[in-house]
C-alpha cells in the first residue's frame, strides 16, 4: 500500500477516482495487496472506491470485497505460540500478531515503537502472554517491528523459516518482518483472483517494492517494481518506474488507459 501513497500517507484521489472507473469500465480486475491489515487499508478509500476493490490485506492472507471475507489462511496456533516465545528471546524484534480485524502485541518498549506500531495498527490490544490472544480468533500474519539494519532483518528472516517449516517469512520495507503460512503471501491472492475470473499471468500487471510483493511478481507477466524497491525485488520485476512521491503507480494506470496498446512500457523495461 505506500508503494500508493505519498510520504504524508496521501494520494491523488481524483486521478484514483478516473483510473479505477475506466479500468472497472474495461472489467479490469482491481486489487490492493498490502501488509497492512484490512480495516487500516479500507480507511484509505472512500465506498464508492471499495466496491469494486478487492483488499488482500496481511501481505494477502486476509482477502475482502465490500463487507465479504473471501479468503484467510491463518498460522497454525502452536507454531504462532512457539515463535512469540522464539521472538521473546531476542533483542530489537517486536511482535505484533494480526487476526485480520484486530492486533495484539506485548506493549512497546519506547515511544518509537509506539509510535510505528499505532500508525499501522490503531488500537491495538495489549497483551502479556499469547494465550491472552483468543482461542477463536485466527492468526494470519506476525509482523515484527524490527530495531535493526535490514541486512541484520534478512538474516533473521532466514533463521525463522529454517527453525519453523509452516511458515514463510520476508521483509517489509525497512524495519518489519512479516511471518504467514508458508502456502500464504500476495501471490495467492493474486492467484485467487486470476483463478476465479480466468485471468492469465500475461494479463496481470502488479506493483511492489519490498520482498513481501515477490510472490504476486511470480504470478504477473507485467511486474512493476517501484524505483526505491529493495534491490532484490527488483531482479524478479520486467519493469521499473518512479516513486509513490510522482503518484507513479495511478500515472501509469492512467496511461494504459489512453494508449492503444502496451508497446509503451518498453521505455520501463529493466
Amino acid at each position: 500500500m505506500k508503494l500508493f501513497l505519498r510520504e504524508d500517507k496521501t494520494y491523488d484521489k481524483e486521478k484514483a477516482a478516473f483510473v479505477f472507473s475506466e479500468l472497472k469500465k474495461q472489467n479490469v480486475i482491481l486489487g490492493i495487496a498490502s501488509g497492512n491489515f484490512i480495516p487500516l487499508l479500507e480507511n484509505y478509500f472512500d465506498e464508492e472506491f471499495l466496491e469494486y476493490l478487492y483488499l488482500a490485506g496481511d501481505d494477502g492472507n486476509v482477502l475482502k470485497k465490500t463487507q465479504e471475507i473471501i479468503q484467510t489462511l491463518p498460522l497454525n496456533r502452536e507454531e504462532a505460540q512457539d515463535i512469540y516465545h522464539f521472538i521473546n528471546k531476542q533483542d530489537g524484534y517486536h511482535p505484533v500478531f494480526s487476526t485480520g480485524n484486530q492486533a495484539y502485541t506485548k506493549p512497546p518498549k519506547n515511544e518509537w515503537a509506539e509510535k510505528e506500531i499505532r500508525l499501522y495498527f490503531g488500537d491495538y490490544q495489549s497483551i502479556e502472554n499469547f494465550s491472552e490472544i483468543p482461542n477463536d480468533q485466527e492468526i494470519v500474519k506476525i509482523e515484527m517491528l524490527c530495531d535493526h539494519p535490514l541486512d541484520e532483518i534478512k538474516e533473521f528472516m532466514k533463521e525463522i523459516e529454517g527453525e519453523f517449516s509452516g511458515v514463510s517469512s520476508v521483509t517489509s520495507g525497512d524495519i518489519w518482518l512479516d511471518i504467514y503460512h508458508k502456502e500464504g503471501g500476495k501471490g495467492e491472492a493474486v492467484k485467487f483472483l486470476q483463478n476465479k475470473y480466468d485471468i492469465s499471468p500475461q494479463e496481470t500487471m502488479c506493483f511492489g517494492d519490498s520482498l513481501n510483493d515477490r510472490s504476486m511478481m511470480q504470478e504477473a507477466y507485467y511486474s512493476v517494481a517501484m524505483m526505491n524497491a529493495d534491490q532484490e525485488l527488483k531482479e524478479h520485476c520486467r519493469y521499473e518506474i518512479g516513486s509513490s512521491e510522482d503518484q507513479a503507480v495511478l500515472t501509469l494506470l492512467e496511461k494504459i488507459i489512453t494508449e492503444e496498446s502496451l508497446d509503451f512500457l518498453e521505455q520501463y523495461r529493466q
